[in-house]
């Protein structure tokens, strides 16, 4: 008998479920076969574990609570295990006059994302190649390139007292004066990129998204001059955490 086992809880598949399972020896020696994973929709009984996991009522909100933590499951076939992954509660639906709760096992391709996480932002391809005149780069405020250099300086200069009076401090800005900005759309695309992945998103193609732009100034290099020379530091002091909402979606703020 076929079981789906939900944080240590083991629930009964509807019936006249059709379940199909396929493995290749290939996904066990090339890391490259098992990069897409699996995904695989059951519908379940509304027995009193199944509802004490999920909630005895079929309403509306009932996956927003049971999608707002990490569960674990696995599959099993008389005992012996066959697949194994991550649970969401995809719906609740009737069928006929009891409720069926249909849930996701998904499996595999997630392993990356972890050691991508862990990785330096310079091992990122992101193709450029310009020179740092005048007019490159002014050229790069209007156009796509992933990076652009932006004016950064903190005047210090103090008004001097002329022949003629207060003298206003004047001093044109040189070359070395702009910092360079990375575009955050090329990093997803070039942290994606290096793990054999496309994005296609409508957010990550509007306006807002491809104009976010980040310094490089990390704590790998030595900044001091930097911060003299502009007053602040973008980089990261410490770790952040946060977590999905039942909609999927993270809320990213300043705190």
């Amino acid at each position: 008998m076929i079981r789906l086992r939900i944080d240590s809880v083991v629930c009964d598949l509807a019936a006249e479920q059709p379940l199909t399972l396929a493995w290749s020896g290939r996904t066990l020696t090339d890391p490259e076969a098992g990069r897409s994973g699996e995904a695989l929709t059951f519908e379940l009984l509304p027995t009193a574990a199944a509802e004490a996991l999920f909630g005895a009522e079929c309403h509306l909100y009932g996956a927003g609570r049971f999608n707002a933590a990490l569960h674990r499951g696995e599959l099993l076939a008389g005992g012996t295990p066959l697949a194994s992954g991550s649970v969401r509660l995809v719906e609740t639906r009737w069928h006929g006059t009891e409720h069926r709760y249909r849930v996701e096992l998904r499996g595999g391709a997630y392993a990356w994302a972890e050691q991508a996480a862990k990785g330096w932002f310079r091992e990122l391809e992101v193709a450029y190649e310009g020179r740092l005149l005048p007019t490159e780069i002014a050229a790069g405020w209007s156009n796509d390139s992933p990076v652009k250099f932006l004016p950064v300086y903190r005047d210090r200069y103090e008004i001097e007292n002329g022949d003629a009076g207060l003298r206003p401090p004047e001093r044109l800005l040189s070359t070395d004066d702009y910092h360079p900005f990375l575009s955050i759309r090329a990093l997803v695309q070039a942290l994606f990129a290096k793990a054999g992945y496309t994005v296609e998103s409508a957010f990550m193609e509007s306006p807002w998204f491809r104009s976010l732009y980040m310094s490089g100034a990390y704590a790998s290099h030595d900044t001091r001059v930097r911060q003299q020379k502009m007053g602040f530091l973008a980089r990261r002091k410490a770790d952040r955490t946060t977590t999905a909402n039942a909609l999927g979606r993270v809320e990213a703020t300043p705190s």
